[in-house]
């Protein structure tokens, strides 16, 4: 009898949790604090009396009508993260949240810290999912943490079952760590190297990137300098050094 009535206190509860779930509106969209009414992922694991995998679905669910509404209203839903957060908390196995969040997530997001620590979840969980490692690895290298970025994927540099970009991406990593001046030459030295050459695209874009050129002629400029030193019309040295006048300011070399 004091089983059945734990039993039914506990579904009873569950329903409740289920009908706020279901009622739940996505909060005003101002500053970071508006999280703070939302609930904490560890406090919703202890409420979810043993049906975290029900609960983890049900919020999902939820996050992602939200998710749909705020696009056809053409805003964006700025709780994403947190849900996802709470979600993978509740039920680690919850594939779907981890591929969202480093697919879709907004780094604009009210909570974008949890973006990190959805993926890092989701690299722990799933060590050997290179889709899941380079999501991670690329917020990681968005906040220069380049030494993280370049050890969760480099573990995928032997292995043959992933596309080959993946196997080489962790050296890109290790380049944006170095001085500006010292990271432009490793990555000329890459352009040029008979191993990487149908990489040349992606390490032509890495400098970009580097060298901050946004301008459409300028990127123009480096591209075809680029391809004349690849094709020996100017030497290395000479590319290095008109890199590094032009685009480098003086004094951070």
């Amino acid at each position: 009898m004091r089983r059945a009535s734990v039993s039914l206190v506990s579904f009873a509860f569950l329903g409740l949790l289920v009908l706020s779930i279901t009622y739940w509106k996505a909060l005003p969209e101002t500053t970071n604090d508006d999280v703070s009414y939302l609930p904490k992922a560890g406090e919703v694991n202890l409420l979810a009396l043993g049906h975290q995998e029900t609960v983890a679905g049900l919020f999902w669910i939820s996050a992602v009508i939200h998710y749909g509404d705020a696009l056809l209203r053409g805003s964006e839903y700025a709780y994403m993260n947190h849900t996802a957060d709470i979600t993978t908390t509740l039920d680690s196995l919850f594939y779907m949240a981890y591929i969202f969040t480093g697919a879709l997530s907004n780094k604009q997001d009210a909570d974008s810290l949890a973006i990190i620590t959805v993926l890092k979840r989701g690299n722990q969980v799933f060590p050997r999912d290179w889709r899941l490692a380079l999501y991670y690895s690329h917020y990681l290298a968005d906040i220069n943490h380049f030494d993280d970025a370049s050890r969760v994927m480099k573990v995928f540099s032997t292995t043959d079952t992933v596309p080959e970009f993946v196997r080489h991406i962790f050296h890109s990593y290790e380049l944006r760590k170095f001085p500006i001046v010292e990271s432009i030459g490793l990555m000329l030295d890459d352009y040029l190297n008979p191993v990487y050459i149908q990489f040349r695209e992606g390490i032509y874009l890495q400098m970009l990137m580097r060298l901050n050129i946004s301008e459409i002629s300028e990127r123009v400029y480096l591209h075809n300098l680029l391809l004349n030193c690849a094709n020996q019309k100017s030497s290395p040295a000479e590319t290095y050094q008109t890199i590094i006048q032009r685009w480098v300011p003086q004094g951070t070399f």
